[in-house]
């Protein structure tokens, strides 16, 4: 209310003016009208509140709609238009940065190019000839559907493969995999490679339904969105997580080769972020350590996963320096035993006795690094290679766990994957009567160790780090050596 002397507002409650000092008479119809006034008042300020808060979420919900129609309504093929820039350096490949980059979708466009590369055309159109001609076993075309329909079963929603060992029915007390839960991007990388061997045209819409196609789809989403801006994948602690490097070569290999078979230029995009940083962090030597520093120990398993992914890379027309692969090529001959073919882990340290699995890395890798076939070291590593072959028990496939039956879980250990994948392979090139002694006993061990839902449970040192999914796609992967390359 108004005091009636100097017209200034005060309380209703006041019996004298605070701005003048006269006393105030309130009468009953004063109080009504100021009671009346205040709740007006009030009235106006919620109704002013309510318009505000509306105002407020109706931008929201518009940002939010006009987003997801973005998204929904944006072409399938990726042509760059929305390419940060690069001109400023890149930040050094220390911390971890977090992954900020927006979803995009990565598949082909409506109208595809018609220079679409589709290198590793041979996986589709040869495939069949290939088959037949290298004498693949006509039953590893079963054993190959049973394995993918199993990593299917495997994949998670968000399109990765979980590092766990929960049906590889092992003993507990040999459970690792925890200890190895940063490694998912590169399980799920390695899973992706038997999809991706077979050829299998998943950018292509319209036509018969393949249930691979989605598989596919959303384990190339889920390696994508975990590149960071150093162009590395995963984005784990590496202080923590050592083995990193293992995991970003599988998924520049497995972008690499995605990139080639469909075009698809985002796809390339992030593939040649990747190459360009294992180029960077080579070492002196010529190989690569275990983390993405160079000046680290390098040793010639995981050396051999980047140059695979290097070649893989050349191969779909990306970018890559043939003096990383020279150096390379020079590192795995400073590995090798000259007169033996033995070949070290790493370049300072000789173990007590050869790695079996080495053979076959430093056999592969010279190979695909350019040298000829016959050099007699070659010759030495492929017979050593030959004279430990595939073995199984009958009974070691369908059903086998660990302390279910009495078996010789030492000799088990035998059926490693990992060395038979780059033993498959190495020989393979050869096609001598190494790999005709390796290959026999490959087409009776594996489809006799392939379980009753598709999967591979080794018992190696590996397998229980990362689990069945892993040793799985190993196994698949040497059922495709046939075709896989050439």
């Amino acid at each position: 209310m108004k005091c009636p002397f100097c017209h200034q507002e005060i309380a209703i409650n006041k019996q004298f003016c605070p701005h003048c000092g006269q006393k105030v008479d309130v009468t009953f119809d004063q109080i009504a009208g100021s009671v009346r006034d205040d709740a007006a008042l009030r009235r106006g300020r919620s109704v002013e509140d309510s318009l505000r808060y509306l105002i407020v979420a109706a931008a929201i919900a518009g940002s939010v709609i006009w987003g997801l129609n973005d998204l929904w309504d944006r072409r399938l093929g990726y042509d760059g238009a929305d390419t940060p820039s690069l001109d400023a350096p890149p930040p050094e490949l220390g911390a971890i940065e977090p992954v900020n980059q927006p979803y995009r979708d990565l598949f082909a466009a409506d109208q595809v190019p018609e220079s679409r590369p589709q290198v590793f055309g041979y996986r589709s159109q040869f495939k069949n000839i290939l088959r037949e001609r290298n004498r693949s076993a006509p039953e590893f075309v079963k054993c190959i559907d049973l394995g993918l329909a199993y990593l299917r079963k495997r994949q998670e929603k968000d399109g990765s493969w979980a590092v766990s060992t929960a049906d590889l029915r092992i003993d507990k007390g040999r459970d690792e995999s925890t200890n190895f839960a940063g490694f998912r991007i590169g399980l799920t990388s390695l899973c992706l490679l038997p999809f991706l061997a077979e050829g299998i045209p998943w950018w292509e819409e319209g036509g018969a339904t393949d249930q691979n196609k989605g598989a596919i789809i959303r384990a190339l989403a889920c390696i994508v969105r975990s590149q960071d801006k150093n162009g590395r994948f995963g984005n784990v602690d590496e202080s923590k997580f050592r083995e990193y490097m293992y995991q970003h070569a599988l998924a520049t290999l497995a972008l690499s080769e995605a990139a080639g078979l469909s075009g698809d230029v985002y796809l390339a995009e992030a593939a040649q972020r990747a190459v360009d940083l294992i180029e960077s962090v080579q070492g002196e030597n010529g190989g690569w350590s275990y983390r993405s520093k160079a000046g680290d120990r390098e040793d010639t398993s995981v050396t051999a996963w980047q140059v695979q992914a290097l070649l893989a890379a050349r191969e779909a027309g990306l970018k890559v320096n043939e003096e990383a692969l020279k150096k390379a090529l020079g590192f795995f001959r400073m590995a090798t035993e000259e007169k033996t073919g033995r070949v070290e882990y790493w370049l300072s340290h000789r173990e007590p006795s050869p790695r079996q699995s080495l053979y076959g890395v430093g056999l592969l890798m010279r190979q695909w690094l350019g040298e000829t076939s016959g050099m007699s070291v070659h010759g030495l590593m492929a017979k050593a290679i030959a004279e430990k072959p595939p073995v199984f028990v009958k009974g070691w496939g369908t059903g086998w766990a660990e302390g279910k039956r009495e078996d010789d879980i030492q000799r088990r250990e035998a059926f490693n994957p990992y060395t038979w994948y780059f033993a498959t392979y190495a020989l393979f090139n050869r096609q001598d009567e190494n790999w005709e002694v390796w290959n026999a006993a490959l087409a009776e061990a594996l489809p006799n160790l392939q379980d009753g839902d598709g999967a591979w449970r080794a018992s190696d040192v590996y397998s229980a780090k990362a689990g069945a999914p892993y040793a799985t796609a190993l196994c698949l992967l040497c059922l495709q050596v046939y075709y896989r390359v050439q």
